[in-house]
């Protein structure tokens, strides 16, 4: 039988196959799965774009709106995520990373609010959690990220940094340590006094101290204090650099408890920075100490600190380096000091003296010196130097009487000597002030230099210095002292 079929009969048979067809259709082609889920190309497409609005609101500055502290501080993460896995791929695109990099720079900036300060908080917070947990990230990320904590962190930051001064990664621990310097609140350096106080390598010591100086305030006096009785020089220098950068009321003054060389170090940190220092005297010598009428005597320490009176001294600087205080010496005494030196268990007292005088004495060969002050050549031949910037001398002998802390001179004196016996005897004259009939030679300087051909041993405020050649040279009213 045939069926004819007309122009409207053919458009609806159009009409419903095509509507077969669609139905036969997968939901997947739709962006639907047959269960009305949404694709995995759907999804990563949708969450794309959920970043992206995300970080535009960051950028902008306009992340708060009506997010709970818990979900400002999750899309922070996120971001902060987002951005720094970004930096990672650099090897991948340079123009992501560049992007990222800017990308940042603008949320760190735009989270800056005078009226709302929670966005730059959890930014913050959420870049200094990342640091401390990503020890592996590549150090260019590190440090950027440092960086931005440097530039606009605050007390949000301080925990997880904290964490990182006692890590095993140097660089990671200097990282934390220069960035909680920066930050500079309270907290941060409470974590870096209880860091400095636990930590036992001097060096890790002293770079803490320098954070800490470098902060100032009161509250790290007392506890940069108690590192001047570190038995380390360096750190003691490093702790006398510190109050010195502090400078406050509390600060005043630096008490320095130990011996000249003690003192020596610590003055190396205060010079140019005019915060005075007394000296407890607890060595053996103590020379700096009684030439300047300083004492252990409670009432007179307490006294000093109250009347906060200074003056301005010298100090002398050998070969461009290292410190003296209170004196040197060339030949003689210098082999005594080196023989002491090298037995040394401990606290040197008096008889620890005895027999390297006597080994010196009948074992020493004088060597042939020149010496040069500020007028040229003032001595050539066999003999001992002394040099002093305070009238005693070891043993409390008045070597240089008329010497004077702050002449801006080096009070000098040479003995000729070629053996022991004449040795004893100029030097008992000159002790007896009868230079003259001794040969000795006294003389002031600015600047001396001592030289010699043979071996000739050095002491600086009763420690073994330099080998000759030496130059001495003063620096007139370098140190502040406090009066007693």
């Amino acid at each position: 039988m045939y069926i004819g079929i007309g122009p409207s009969g053919l458009g609806c048979c159009l009409a419903t196959l095509l509507i077969a067809v669609l139905l036969c259709l997968p939901a997947a082609a739709f962006g639907q799965s047959s269960h009305g889920r949404v694709s995995p190309a759907a999804a990563k497409a949708a969450a794309a774009k959920a970043d992206a609005d995300l970080l535009a609101e960051f950028k902008a500055g306009a992340a708060v709106g009506k997010r709970t502290e818990a979900e400002l501080q999750a899309d922070a993460a996120h971001v902060v995520d987002l951005l720094l896995r970004a930096l990672a791929d650099a090897g991948k695109s340079r123009y992501r990373s560049a992007q990222a990099r800017s990308d940042l720079g603008r949320v760190c900036r735009n989270s800056l609010k005078a009226d709302d300060d929670r966005v730059r908080q959890a930014v913050m917070k959420a870049l200094a959690e990342t640091l401390s947990r990503d020890a592996n990230s590549p150090p260019e990320i590190q440090a950027t990220v440092a960086q931005y904590l440097q530039d606009y962190g605050a007390a949000e930051c301080v925990e997880p940094l904290a964490g990182m001064l006692a890590a095993g990664d140097t660089d990671r621990r200097e990282l934390a340590r220069m960035t909680l310097e920066t930050i500079n609140v309270p907290a941060a350096g409470e974590k870096l006094r209880s860091a400095m106080f636990s930590a036992v390598d001097p060096n890790w010591q002293i770079a803490l101290m320098n954070s800490l100086g470098a902060q100032g305030g009161n509250a790290s006096v007392r506890w940069i204090a108690r590192m001047m009785k570190v038995p380390n020089a360096s750190v003691v220098a490093a702790a006398a650099a510190a109050l010195g950068d502090i400078g406050t009321a509390d600060a005043v003054a630096v008490l320095v408890a130990g011996g000249d060389g003690t003192v020596r170090e610590a003055v190396e940190g205060l010079l140019g920075r005019g915060v005075p220092l007394y000296h407890l005297p607890l060595g053996n010598e103590n020379l700096f100490a009684k030439a300047l009428g300083m004492t252990l005597t409670p009432s007179k320490v307490l006294a000093a600190l109250e009347n906060r009176r200074s003056r301005a001294i010298d100090v002398v600087r050998i070969n461009g380096g290292r410190l003296c205080i209170a004196c040197l010496g060339a030949g003689f005494d210098g082999n005594v000091v080196r023989l002491v030196a090298a037995n040394r268990n401990g606290p040197v007292s008096d008889l620890d003296y005895v027999r390297p005088i006597w080994q010196t004495l009948w074992k020493y060969r004088f060597p042939s010196l020149r010496v040069d002050a500020d007028d040229g050549r003032a001595f050539e031949g066999r003999g001992i130097v002394m040099a002093g910037n305070l009238p005693t001398y070891a043993a409390g002998l008045p070597v240089f009487g008329r010497a004077r802390p702050d002449d801006g001179l080096l009070d000098v004196l040479i003995v000729p000597c070629r053996k022991k016996g004449e040795f004893l005897k100029n030097g008992i004259l000159t002790l007896l002030g009868k230079d003259r009939r001794a040969g000795a030679i006294r003389l002031t300087t600015r600047c001396l230099k001592v030289s010699c051909d043979d071996e000739c041993p050095v002491q600086v405020d009763g420690d073994v210095g330099p080998e000759l050649p030496i130059e001495a040279s003063v620096l007139a009213g370098a140190l502040a002292v406090l009066e007693p």
